[in-house]
């Protein structure tokens, strides 16, 4: 066996073995140059392409190239974007976009993501509303009375120069309750 057909049977052999190797990296190794090897594989009938690796698209599995694109189509990747999220009132499962999730964690401070204004209004009530502090209330579900003792208290807190989002933070009230027993006030005090 002469030097050519030696060298024609390892350029024959790596291709076979190693299909993502170049032309260049070949002809590296044996000291020919691109265009030899590509010409020793045409004869032989060879692949004078490299293989590019391939990985698959992580919704559907349909070979996709690595390097181009992450999805094969904008439908997975429109369905890779949505995320499934349990409500924390109903416990019901529902889908909602991964970017807003993440708005949402980061701008609200509880923490928590609702399938619809219903359940989101049970929690609020429950957890921030009058049924939390009954003993401000007057009457059975008292919602909109307040004792007198609670306003005395809400007017001295203003007179100390405290704003009515403040006033509500440090009783645990809504602001908008805060504000109404303000307004009433101002409005009692001019006639």
């Amino acid at each position: 066996m002469n030097k050519n057909e030696l060298l024609r049977s390892q350029i024959t052999n790596m291709r076979k073995k190693n299909r993502c190797a170049t032309l260049g990296e070949i002809g590296d190794k044996y000291g020919v140059s691109r265009e030899r090897v590509r010409q020793i594989l045409s004869i032989y009938r060879l692949p004078t392409k490299h293989y590019t690796y391939k990985g698959s698209c992580p919704v559907c599995g349909k070979e996709v190239p690595k390097k181009v694109l992450k999805y094969c189509s904008r439908e997975c990747r429109t369905l890779a974007s949505w995320v499934a999220v349990e409500c924390p009132e109903c416990h019901k499962l529902f889908k909602k976009l991964a970017t807003e999730v993440v708005r949402q964690l980061g701008v609200r401070r509880h923490g928590h993501i609702f399938c619809s204004r219903e359940c989101m209004g049970k929690v609020a009530g429950r957890e921030y509303g009058f049924r939390a502090h009954p003993e401000n209330c007057i009457g059975g579900h008292g919602l909109t009375k307040y004792s007198n003792s609670f306003k005395k208290l809400v007017m001295s807190y203003k007179n100390l120069g405290w704003s009515g989002l403040k006033i509500s933070k440090k009783l645990e009230i809504p602001s908008s309750s805060v504000y109404a027993m303000l307004k009433k006030e101002k409005e009692n005090a001019e006639d």
